[in-house]
């Protein structure tokens, strides 16, 4: 039989919306216990969301649809810990980048979900909306706190530096389980070297 492919459904009334929160926190439950990324299957979740399958498939006709929805939700929580850092104007960008990146290391410790999700993505779509994702945080910081001015290219330097950073990190957790201070360390300066290079500020 082929596999259904297709986004998540969202759902529009209250009893729908109840219901899909339930089956993403059954998935979310899953994998924060330590279940793998290949192993979920949408029954399983059915049955950890105690919720009839046919209604799962309603709003889910993939695992990676579900995967996807579940990526949504965490990668806003970040951005909320992100746009929730408070911090004085100051022209040292590069301490801004380093206050920032202790955020997201601090979240990824406190978040097997966030880590598994962010840093092992089942698509690359899902890894170019996080690139574009921090790097939108990390531009509007830098303009916020330090007096940079927006621009197209302020944009894509910031995405890029996010991306350097989140590879940094990908491989500390695959090779480590979790991001050590040597791999932390190179990613904020890996990171940093390229905005300085890329802004020439």
């Amino acid at each position: 039989m082929a596999k259904k492919k297709g986004p998540p459904k969202e759902p529009s009334r209250r009893h729908g919306i109840h219901r899909f929160e339930e089956v993403l926190s059954a998935a979310e439950a899953l994998i924060s216990e330590g279940t793998a990324l290949d192993e979920i299957t949408l029954q399983m979740v059915a049955a950890r969301a105690n919720v009839p399958r046919v209604s799962l498939y309603y709003f889910f006709p993939s695992v990676d649809a579900l995967i996807e929805a579940l990526y949504h939700r965490v990668l806003s929580r970040m951005m909320n810990e992100m746009g929730n850092l408070q911090l004085k104007p100051t022209a040292d960008w590069k301490r801004v980048i380093s206050k920032l990146m202790d955020t997201v290391v601090t979240h990824y410790s406190r978040n097997r979900l966030t880590i598994v999700l962010a840093l092992m993505p089942n698509s690359m779509t899902m890894i170019n909306q996080a690139h574009l994702a921090y790097g939108a945080g990390l531009a509007q910081l830098l303009v916020s706190v330090c007096g940079f001015k927006p621009s197209a290219k302020l944009s894509r330097s910031c995405s890029i530096a996010a991306e350097i950073a989140t590879t940094v990190y990908r491989k500390s957790f695959i090779e480590e389980g979790r991001i050590t201070s040597a791999f932390d360390t190179e990613a904020r300066n890996a990171a940093i070297a390229y905005l300085a290079t890329a802004l020439r500020r």
